[in-house]
This record gives C-alpha cells, structure tokens and sequence, in this order.
C-alpha cells in the first residue's frame, strides 16, 4: 500500500472505501502510518458510525505492541483535556475493550518476539501502566467501566492470568512467561492468588510445573511463598480428610528441596495446622542430611531467647506445632535418635523451661515429650499434664487409592452433627443454614399469654407453636423454610426460650455438645429482614448463651469470624458475643444478659406467671461495659492530668465513694485455664491469620471493635488467668502495630487502644511493663505527646491525658532507678 492509499484515509472517506483500504492492506506489512490515522483520524470521524466488521479490521490492526502503545497513548493525553472530549474518550475506550480481548498476548508473543519486544510487553501489560493510566482517566471522566477488565484490579489480574495461560497453550517461550509471571506478583500482594485459582488443577498443572523447573532458585521460593502463604493458606484448612492431604502432597512434593528456614517460618506464621502439616510431609522427601540441617535451624529458632520474647505466643505454638508434625514422621529412626542428643535440641528445650512465661515452658515440655514418644523413649516430663492443646492430626503418608487430583477434589466428612462442608468452604453451610424469613420478639409460649394484649384487631390470630424442648427442636425452629406457615412462629418461640434451654442443657447431658457448632453457625447466619428492633438483641443473648453453656465452641465461633462470608454487623456480634460471654463466666452480670432467661433447674416446664411484664427494649452494645471499664481505670489519672497541664484544681469524688464494678465467684471452677485457651489466644490468632484486615471505610470500626474485645476477656482474666503476662505480651504486640499506623480521625480504634494501655497499666506491675515493655512504653508516650492536643473529642482527650500522666510516672520511675542502680542503690 503507498502513501497515496494511506492519505485516502485521512480525507474524510465513505464507509465502503475504509473497509476495502483496510481488507487490502491485511495481507502487507505493518506500517505504524496506519496506526496512526486510524488513531487520529477514523476512530474519532467515523467509529462510531462503522459496522462490527470494519471495526474488528481496526482491532486486529491495533493488536500489535506499536497499536496497543499508541492507543494507550492517545488515552493519556486526555489527563489535559476538559470533560467536555468525554464522548471521544468513549469512543477509545470501547476500542481499547476491543484490543485487550483474549486474542491479544498470542498476536503480541511470537516465537519471533525479541527481549526488547518482551520487556515493553511488559511493561505495557503486566507491570500495570496500562492499567495504571487508564484507571486514573476514566475515573477523572466517571466513565462507566463495569464488566470490562478495567472494573477494578482484581478484573485486570484476571485478565492476566488466562493471558499466561494462553502463552502455555500456545508453546511460547517459558523464559518470557516466567518474566509475566514475576511482573503479576508485583501487582499486588494477592495478584497471583488469579493465576494459581487458574493453574491449580489437573488440566492446567503440568505448565506450572515447567515453568517451576527452570526458574532460578530464589524465584522459586517467592513462588513457593505466594503459594503457600496466599493461596494454600485459604484453600487448605483444617476440614480436608487425610486423602485430599495425601493428594496434595503427591501433588506438590516435587517441591521439596526449595525450602529454606525462611520460607518456612512464613508458612509457619499462617497458623494453619493443615499447612504445617502439608508442609511437614512434603520435606519428609528431603534426605536425612539435608532435614537434619535444615531441622537443626528450625529448632535453634524455637528456641532462640529473642525469638521467645518477641514472636506472638501463637505463632510459637505453630512453630512447635509444625516441629512436632515433622517429626512425626520420623518415628522410631535414628534421626530423632540423633537429634534427641543434638546439643542444639537440649539447649532449645532448656531455654524455654528457663522462661517465665508459662506458655513457652509447656511448648518446651510438650515438644520433648512427643520426640521421646516418638523415638520409643519414656517422656522426660511423664507426669505433666498440658495446659495448651495442639490440634496435632495422625495422618500417614500413603498412596491415594485414585488420582491425586481426585483425592483433592474428593468430598470431607465431617465428625457426626456437622454440616458437610467440601473443600473447607464454609461460606456455603453458613448459607445453607440461613432463613430466608426473620422474626418479632413477642412471647409465644404458654406462660406469656401478655404478648397478646395489644394484638392489632384487624390481623387473625397468630398460630401458637409448642415450645421447643430440645437442642435440636431450636435448629428445626430456626431453619424451618419460609413455606412453612408456622415458620415466622417457630423461628420466633426458638429466639425467645433458646437462651433459657440452651444454659439448662449444658448442664443436663451431652445434646448441646453435639449440637453446638450446628446451632452457633445457625444463629449467627440468621437475618433480620422484617427489620424487628429486637432482633438483635435476641440473637446476642442466643449467642451468649450457648457460649457460656459451652466455652469449647467458641474455637468455631472464631474460625467463622475468620472465614464467615458476613457483614459487618455479624462480625461485631461474634465479637461482642465473646466479651459478653467471658464476663458472665468470670461472674459479671450484665443485666441485659441477664434478664434474656430465665435460671431453672432442668426439667423447665413453668406453670403461668400472674405478674406479667412487657419484654423492655435494651441495647447489648459493649460500649457501656468499655466507657464503665475506662471509667474506674483512669478517673482519677485522667483529673490529675488534666490539672497538670491546665492548673488549678478538679473537683473530685473521694475514691471510696466510687463503685467498682466487681465480679461474683466464677460461674466454673477451671475459668482461670478456659479464660486463655478458648477465648483469648484463639481470637489472638485470628489476627494474624486474617494477616492484614481491610473492609475498606469501616476498618478501623472493626479493628476497634476486635481490640475493645480482647482488653474486656483481659479484663475479665485479672487476676487467676494462669498465662495473665502472655495475654498483656500478646495484647502489646497488637497495640503496638496499630499505634504506628493509627490516624487520630479514627476515634474508635484510638479509644480502644487507650483503652486496652489503660487496663494494662492498671492490672501489671510498673516495673515488670517498663523493664519488659520499655521501648514500647515509650513509642505509645511519644505517640500521645505528639497527639494529644489534636483530639477534638473531649472524653478522648481526657483519657489521653490520664494514659500519658500514668506513662510517665512509669517512665519517671524506670529512670530513677537507673540513677540509683548506678549509684549503688536499688530502690523500687
């Protein structure tokens, strides 16, 4: 084609003449002319106006690294322009939508591709200036990009991933599909969480594995850590039987020699006892030597005296947990013979009983048992009984009976009473035990005939349903279909005598037990959609009840809190659920919670009341409990502050006229065990398991909320909780991580973390919080200098002011005893 033909297009021609210009120059070489009078001068005269066939002629046109630069190009120069060029905006745009189809990577990539060529591709693509750029103009000109790739990241990864896909199916070179993968981890943090949802199956596997193969070695275990610790980390939980594990191990075992201490502690650090498992099976393919070494790092780490201090308890007992499942497979070799006599292992050991917490002492005392159990020796501690419970699982390492796919893929079994939940996503039971239809709060039972008083004349009667009896006559009541026509009865009568029931089974036999988990994924997937005032308060007292009737469930209660699909007003229930249920435990009686049943003996059956009393709306918001709590910590702190920093004195109530809120004799003998091991340190582990929580505008609600949660059990754990010193370490690392990134217009998170300081500073001693805790003391002090005056809120600033004085005596304090440590005397 000259230049002549060329020029035709830029002289305004007929529809028929751009079609056959363009059919003729199909078969010619590319000519970047060409891009840029259709760029220039066709798609702005005449796109609109062209049918599907020429516009398609363009796209294959613009499918080439000089079309899809220069029309994202063209794009960009409209960061200058006014709203006004939106329409010619709209008209790149649906072109652009054009080019980037599934087509496009295979017409970019060639087995003629140069570096250079693959590098711009690149950056074009993969590192994100496409959509980079194009996120910024659309935005600037609200241009509608719903159901196209440039919806939002996530669509655009998407996009990627079936673009790497593409190259593998089409043979491209895997040296330039190596490097789009790398640009795809860069992304994002979970940008390729999108290829491995695409790669990971029996189809599409066989091309992660040659690419996994001539990667370099460092490649590789950045690889290896995206997919353990983003995608495995989801997708392996503790539901999968041990055929799916096996599977996954025959799957994945090629692996074996990439794991470094490292990347292993990162695994470690998901707090997932399935993947520490996983990952214990598959170094068992290392040989001796090489495990050993590797062993011998691991356990040095365990029990190195920093790590002790500084790393989260919970992640201590991954770490153990994960050495135990290791060595598990080694039982009755001599390599644990050996490493029983490994100084490293007798130090490690010796470390850890030497600590004062007794958390880190029982991972000493249980991983040494369990080496001496597995290399046929008697336990060094026989007579130890444990105090923290690791969920180690037997499982053997076998050959599946069918394809390891299948076994992946093959449905889990619950234990009897559970619903049967595939592939560990419980996002489907908690749908499936949802209702479809909510309830009021009137009185259905035989004795509360008062809720019928003031019926609206005009409606019928409402049919009576029997009261529930049993456990599993509430989840009848609660799932019954919304078909039914008693189901708006039943589900109410369930709400309204559940708590009542609840309390009294868990004393009476073992049908609560069994129906527990059932019954707490039921209720917290219940929704209120005929908006009755009292739902949720009902539902929290539900709640509340089969918590304190049973403490063991709320190990369920936090694995939904952590995968649950809910909202946020669920998850603030869960949450709320918690401290409510640990302060009735420790003796509290918060009267809302009190007055939600009834406390009989078993059998319940009531004869009528004669005195009847309307059921009274009330709040079961822990804010009251949280503002009571601040209030008897940092009354007095708070009014000496205040008169440090402005003069003059503040009237004041005498201390002993003050009530303190007091708690009665623990509701069950074991609270000061139970307080840590089902309530704090399993909603701990919800942190870091959940890694970085972000629910966009409403984060630091949430956050807020989880911390206001943790210093209530706190609370409630002063003073017999055994591991009390763990529970402030592991309430201080949290406080510490957000105290750094905390803004003072995200006043809930900031209340809960003064709140949280308050409590501790009231219930530790001054000298063990500033000789263990000192730098951290001093960050939260410089933090509340640099803020205080900035706090509009009032009641925020004088708990602030309380918290800051009661710091810096503790500072004053710590360095006057310095001062007297140098000078001969110690004085404290």
């Amino acid at each position: 084609m000259d230049h002549q033909e060329l020029r035709l297009l830029e002289q305004k021609p007929s529809i028929p003449e751009i079609e056959s210009t363009l059919k003729r120059y199909s078969i010619l070489p590319f000519s970047t002319k060409l891009v840029t009078i259709l760029l220039n001068n066709t798609i702005p005269e005449t796109y609109h106006a062209l049918p599907p066939s020429v516009k398609a002629l363009i796209t294959s046109y613009l499918q080439c690294l000089e079309g899809v630069g220069n029309l994202l190009a063209k794009i960009a120069s409209f960061q200058t322009l006014s709203i006004e060029s939106k329409p010619l905006l709209q008209l790149y745009f649906d072109e652009l939508i054009h080019v980037f189809d599934g087509s496009l990577i295979t017409r970019l990539v060639s087995p003629s591709t140069s570096s250079v060529q693959s590098k711009e591709i690149d950056k074009l693509l993969f590192k994100g200036k496409t959509f980079s750029i194009c996120a910024e103009i659309f935005s600037k000109f609200d241009l509608n990009t719903e159901n196209t790739i440039f919806a939002s990241s996530d669509a655009y990864l998407g996009f990627l991933s079936h673009c790497i896909l593409s190259l593998y199916r089409n043979e491209s070179n895997l040296t330039i599909v190596n490097l789009y993968i790398h640009s795809i981890k860069s992304f994002n943090s979970s940008g390729l969480n999108h290829y491995f949802n695409l790669i990971f199956n029996e189809a599409n596997w066989v091309y992660f594995t040659k690419s996994f193969n001539i990667m370099k070695s460092f490649e590789k275990k950045e690889l290896l850590t995206q997919f353990f610790t983003k995608f495995l980390n989801t997708y392996v939980r503790s539901n999968l039987s041990d055929q799916s594990m096996n599977g996954l191990f025959e799957i994945l075992e090629f692996t074996h020699k990439n794991f470094n201490q490292r990347l292993i502690d990162q695994i470690i650090s998901c707090l997932n006892t399935s993947l520490n498992l996983l990952l214990a099976m598959i170094l068992t393919r290392q040989t001796d030597i090489e495990l050993y070494s590797l062993a011998k790092k691991l356990i040095s780490n365990w029990g190195d005296d920093y790590t002790i201090k500084a790393e989260p308890i919970v992640i201590q007992k991954s770490r153990t947990e994960f050495l135990i499942y290791l060595f598990s497979f080694k039982q009755g070799s001599q390599f644990l013979e050996k490493i029983m006599g490994d100084k490293v292992f007798l130090d490690a050991v010796s470390t850890r009983l030497l600590s004062n917490s007794n958390s880190v002492k029982e991972l000493g005392i249980l991983l040494a048992n369990q080496v001496c159990e597995y290399s046929g020796k008697e336990k060094i501690f026989k007579d130890h009984q444990a105090d923290i419970d690791l969920n180690i699982r037997d499982v053997s390492i076998v050959s599946p009976n069918q394809s390891p796919w299948a076994a992946v893929n093959a449905p889990t079994v619950e234990e009897p009473g559970m619903e049967q939940i595939n592939n560990g996503n419980l996002q489907k039971a908690i749908s499936r035990l949802s209702v479809t239809k909510s309830v009021t709060y009137t009185s259905d039972s035989d004795d509360e005939d008062e809720d019928y008083d003031d019926e609206d004349p005009t409606i019928g009667p409402r049919v009576k349903v029997s009261r529930p009896i049993y456990i599993k006559d509430l989840l009848e009541y609660l799932n019954a279909d919304s078909k039914n026509p008693n189901a708006y009865e039943m589900i109410r009568s369930a709400l309204k005598h559940g708590p009542t029931l609840i309390r009294q089974k868990g004393n009476f036999g073992n049908e609560l037990v069994h129906f527990s988990e059932d019954l707490m994924s039921t209720i917290i997937g219940l929704n209120n959609q005929f908006e009755d005032k009292d739902f949720e308060s009902a539902k929290l007292n539900f709640m509340i009840a089969i918590i304190v009737a049973n403490p063991d469930v709320t190990l369920h209660l936090f694995k939904l809190l952590l995968v649950g699909d809910y909202s946020l007003q669920q998850r603030m229930v869960i949450l709320s659920a918690a401290s409510l249920s640990v302060r009735e435990l420790k003796g509290f009686k918060d009267s809302a919670v009190a007055s939600s049943f009834k406390p009989l003996q078993f059998p319940s059956k009531m004869l009528p009341e004669n005195v009847h009393r309307k059921f009274q709306e009330y709040s079961l918001s822990t804010q009251s409990i949280t503002s009571g709590l601040q209030d008897e910590l940092m009354q007095e702190q708070s009014q000496n502050a205040q008169e440090k920093i402005h003069g003059g004195k503040v009237i004041r109530i005498s201390s002993g006229l003050r009530k303190k809120t007091t708690a009665d004799k623990p509701k069950i003998a074991g609270f000061y065990k139970l307080v840590g091991s089902r309530f704090f340190f399993p909603l701990i582990s919800v942190w870091y398991e959940a890694g970085e929580i972000d629910i966009g505008p409403y984060t630091p609600i949430f956050i807020g909320h989880y911390l206001s949660t943790l210093t209530l059990i706190l609370h409630s754990a002063y003073p017999s909780a055994l591991n009390l010193n763990e529970m402030v370490r592991e309430m201080l690392l949290v406080v510490e991580l957000l105290v750094k990134r905390v803004k003072l217009d995200e006043v809930q998170l900031v209340e809960s973390i003064i709140t949280s300081m308050m409590l501790i500073c009231d219930i530790m001693d001054g000298h063990y919080l500033i000789t263990t805790y000192g730098d951290f003391i001093f960050l939260v002090q410089k933090w509340l200098e640099n803020s205080w005056e900035r706090m509009i809120d009032e009641r925020l600033k004088s708990l602030s002011a309380g918290l800051l004085l009661r710091l810096s005596q503790l500072s004053e304090k710590f360095e006057r005893t310095l001062m007297d440590q140098v000078n001969g005397f110690q004085e404290y």
